[in-house]
């Protein structure tokens, strides 16, 4: 949450007041909060834990080999530099 609320302070300028900051920062926590107790409870249910054991090993070698580009796009990006 507080990824989220960093990424307000960079959206939100300096003209901005103190209390519509304060609302704002305490509207993306509740929204946060309610995201991810709702997230949790969903994918609690037997239903859903059921498919998730079912789809475990295509989840995973996707989130592997778009783990596997971003290390090799940065990779690429730091050699590039390197060489200039």
């Amino acid at each position: 949450m507080l990824f989220f609320i960093g990424l307000l302070a960079a959206l939100v300028g300096p003209e901005v007041n103190w209390l519509t900051r304060t609302v704002l920062v305490v509207e993306l926590f509740l929204l946060s909060l309610a995201w991810f107790v709702l997230l949790a409870y969903w994918l609690s249910s037997s239903r859903v834990q059921a498919r998730l054991q079912a789809w475990n090993r295509p989840i995973n070698g996707l989130c592997g080999l778009l783990f596997c580009g971003v290390a090799g796009s940065i990779l690429w990006l730091v050699v590039r530099e390197s060489l200039r």
